[in-house]
């Protein structure tokens, strides 16, 4: 999942330099393997052979898989055990999903649906819901809109049958075996200035991190919880303002407790029906006092107290206000060449 979605997962940082490389020829491998984009730590996933066999090499691992990372519709096959399903977004939506599944923007029809589906999502407040079962994992998110955490050439490569670099499948080209890591990485960078052009509005960004977080509240248990700012919020009469990109998340919904998620590490820590309404209050206001015009002043100092003591600032900034047309205008289209719990 760290390979197709571009998001780190634990053991990766910005700035890695021994990413997981994905060949789409075995025949890659002796050129790969003795070039400079490999290092101690470096995963290489080589088709053929007995999925899931490991091998080592230089501190390389090397793992075989059966099947095609680049074409949709297709089972990749991991492990005896594991498959994962490689799908294009409208089919994955209208199919029983029968295991762990990436889910990519296969063409225009397919990111049509997906800003439609964001759409609703900010409207109305109803998310998808194959695309937030915890077995679904949405594909190359930075593309899409997502925040940076780290995605590019030294987290993840794609070498395709002929050799050419990428690092994602149909994602731009950045070079070929012979370049450097510096490189590719200033390929990339390039190549994502000019697709992106002034880059995704915040919605996106936040629409995506959203979809993060009802997956995580749908993998303990929780039906449908609703996240504030798509399509409503928990206090009535708050402001109308656009959430920060990087601002905690809120989620509530029956059956399960209030919830506040960090979108960048994951962090979620559970509240109480008073604690749930301040901490919307500090999230969408974005300062104490008028926070406090919302929910208990005693309760909201000690929330927004808490929070910044466990390194997840409720108020980091204030959000950037907005008529409600604004809040809830239609999602700019994709560049046209995009392809720890607490208690």
């Amino acid at each position: 999942m760290e390979w197709g979605t571009g998001r780190p997962q634990g053991r990766s940082r910005a700035g890695i330099r021994s990413p997981l490389v994905v060949l789409a020829d075995s025949g890659s491998l002796p050129d790969l393997l003795g070039s400079a984009l490999l290092g101690p730590g470096s995963t290489v996933l080589v088709p053929g052979g007995q999925p899931g066999a490991v091998l080592g090499h230089q501190g390389v691992t090397l793992l075989t898989y059966d099947g095609r990372f680049d074409r949709l519709g297709e089972d990749v096959g991991l492990h005896p055990d594991f498959y994962l399903r490689v799908d294009g977004y409208r089919a994955t939506a209208g199919t029983a999903l029968l295991g762990p599944t990436l889910v990519r923007i296969g063409d225009d029809a397919d990111r049509d649906a997906f800003l439609a589906d964001a759409q609703l999502a900010l409207e109305k407040g109803v998310f998808p819901d194959f695309l937030t079962h915890p077995a679904v994992q949405l594909a190359d998110l930075v593309e899409l809109g997502a925040a940076d955490l780290g995605d590019g050439p030294r987290l993840r490569l794609y070498v395709d049958a002929d050799g050419v670099v990428s690092h994602t499948p149909g994602g731009p080209v950045l070079g070929d075996l012979s370049f450097t890591p510096e490189e590719l990485d200033a390929a990339w960078r390039e190549a994502r200035t000019v697709r992106q052009g002034g880059g995704q509005p915040p919605r996106m960004a936040r629409y995506l991190a959203a979809i993060g977080a009802v997956r995580a509240a749908r993998a303990r248990g929780a039906h449908r919880p609703r996240v504030s700012g798509f399509g409503g919020r928990l206090v009535a009469g708050l402001p109308e303002a656009v959430d920060g990109v990087d601002a905690p998340l809120l989620l509530w919904g029956e059956g399960m407790k209030a919830t506040v998620h960090e979108p960048r590490a994951g962090r979620e820590i559970a509240l109480s029906d008073d604690a749930a309404r301040a901490a919307e209050a500090l999230i969408v206001t974005g300062d104490r006092d008028t926070a406090s015009r919302y929910a208990e002043p005693q309760t909201v100092h000690a929330v927004d107290t808490y929070f910044a003591g466990v390194g997840m600032p409720l108020t980091p900034a204030p959000p950037s206000p907005t008529t409600s047309h604004a809040a809830h205008a239609p999602l700019a289209p994709l560049a046209p060449d995009t392809k720890e719990t607490a208690r």
